[in-house]
């Protein structure tokens, strides 16, 4: 398999999350998923490939995933893995179940203004915070005062990624991956 840049890869993961779940984009949701009640995205450039499959919890409190991005090289006649990331989520026990999609929605608002950042920019910011009074004309939704935090942690098995969702300092939205 040829060799892929550590940039190269970034580049396309970040275009591939940006086109899928983060924008809201149903044109790459896959009407059929490979798990009978999961929602599943697909991102095709070139010989690159994103494949994002998720479940929630019936009351939406949880959610489980996992991303793959394959490589696909012509000369080989092969597909490889270059990722697979697994994840999960949850909100906490306090959070009124009716407001779940409107946090999911803030974590997608979220979610997408980081990877409109510059790689080098995500690298050293680890909170993003919206400001509800600088449009007052906006909706109610982002009327809420909320900040994201990304962190890069490690544990025995190594590093991993956690962002959360926080309101008035309390964390609200943990999701680790």
């Amino acid at each position: 398999m040829a060799n892929i840049s550590q940039k190269e890869f970034w580049e396309f993961l970040t275009e591939a999350e940006l086109k899928t779940w983060a924008s809201g984009n149903s044109k790459y949701k896959v009407e059929a998923p490979t798990i009978v009640g999961a929602k599943q995205y697909s991102y095709v450039r070139g010989n690159w490939q994103y494949i994002d499959t998720f479940l929630t919890s019936e009351n939406k409190r949880e959610f489980w995933g996992f991303e793959i991005v394959y490589l696909i090289d012509n000369q080989e006649k092969e597909c490889k893995a270059v990722m697979i990331r697994q994840y999960s989520g949850k909100l906490i026990d306090v959070v009124d179940l009716g407001k779940a999609d409107m946090l999911y929605a803030h974590l997608r608002d979220f979610r997408k203004k980081w990877l409109e950042l510059p790689l080098a920019e995500r690298q050293q910011r680890v909170m993003l915070q919206n400001n509800p009074q600088e449009d007052p004309e906006e909706d109610a939704r982002k009327a809420i005062s909320m900040a994201y935090r990304r962190l890069t942690l490690a544990d025995t098995e190594g590093p991993y990624q956690e962002e959360t969702l926080e309101v008035a300092s309390v964390t609200i939205l943990r999701h680790q991956f």
